[in-house]
């Protein structure tokens, strides 16, 4: 009788270690969809103070505040699927910065959709008279630059 309890329990014991297949959402790590990243923010920044150097202009210094700014304009259109300087139905650029309090100061935004690669991004703005004037301005001391995936840009220029 010991032994077959013993066999019992030994045959209870090994059906328990069957390995069962993976639910489905198991078998993989879902992919994540395209974000555009803190490092292409900082690399936005690195690539227009590198123009900036060529032409011996100084380097901008990034600024935390209009980081913030930039990147809750990237996000507002992304989330309401817009692409302007302006907010439909809201404010304007130059009422978004007054409002941030920099209502006394130069200042210009450069915004890009659709480009992963912020070479690229940087590349379309020295392609562009008005986009190149704001990078290589020379009264620009800060620059903030926010991003929202998939890929849209926004960077803010001031002389504070």
């Amino acid at each position: 009788m010991f032994r077959f309890a013993l066999c019992a329990l030994a045959a209870i014991s090994l059906s328990a270690c069957v390995a069962t297949p993976p639910l489905p959402s198991e078998t993989a790590p879902a992919v994540a969809a395209p974000v555009a990243s803190a490092s292409n923010d900082a690399q936005i920044i690195a690539l227009i103070n590198a123009e900036r150097a060529k032409v011996g202009r100084a380097a901008l210094s990034p600024d935390v505040h209009l980081s913030e700014i930039a990147r809750e304009h990237a996000e507002l259109m992304v989330r309401n699927d817009f692409f302007s300087h302006d907010v439909p139905g809201g404010l304007t650029y130059e009422q978004r910065m007054a409002a941030a309090g920099y209502d006394d100061s130069k200042h210009g935004e450069n915004i890009s959709y659709g480009r992963q690669d912020p070479s690229y991004t940087v590349a379309d703005w020295m392609d562009s008279r008005l986009h190149r004037n704001n990078i290589l301005d020379r009264k620009f001391e800060k620059i903030g630059v926010g991003s929202a995936r998939p890929y849209y840009y926004v960077t803010i220029f001031s002389d504070r």
